[in-house]
């Protein structure tokens, strides 16, 4: 990717200083001003020099080379480097991946209560684990209960154990 993007800087570079070396004073009359100039716009600062919006009307092609400039450099050449914050946690989402990414984190907070349950039980002494050990609950998915229910329930095994 990186050499795509010099790529395109030499390219863009050369093509802002052929159109604009006749002029007299320009931020693009040498070959290293054009790259360095170009580099700056790249980084989005597109009004280095005040009249750098006169010297772009001037020509006709110059109005062009200029929003190509734009449409490649700031916008393509940034998503071409989106890909390889990647492994830095920094992705671009579309709309259509939330649905998965949330469903994706309810699994992840499953996995990571499950976890906690396990490490918490190996923790507990032995004799007070026997006495809370349910050997049977049954839930039937057609019955309707609430959270209240739940924890009476399971209240009422646990003190007629």
């Amino acid at each position: 990717v990186l050499i795509l993007v010099v790529i395109f800087i030499f390219a863009f570079g050369c093509a802002f200083m052929v159109l604009y070396t006749k002029e007299v004073k320009t931020i693009f009359n040498s070959m290293a001003d054009a790259l360095f100039t170009t580099f700056l716009m790249m980084l989005g600062e597109l009004t280095i020099d005040p009249n750098l919006s006169n010297l772009i009307k001037a020509h006709p092609v110059g109005v062009l080379v200029f929003i190509v400039f734009c449409l490649m450099m700031v916008i393509i050449i940034i998503n071409l480097l989106c890909p390889n914050f990647a492994n830095l946690n920094m992705v671009g989402l579309a709309v259509g991946d939330i649905d998965k990414i949330r469903q994706n984190a309810v699994y992840k907070r499953h996995i990571m209560q499950i976890d906690l349950l396990i490490e918490l039980e190996s923790t507990l002494p032995v004799k007070l684990l026997k006495r809370f050990y349910i050997s049977r609950l049954e839930q039937f998915p057609s019955e309707e209960t609430s959270r209240l229910s739940e924890v009476s329930d399971a209240c009422m095994i646990l003190i007629t154990a």
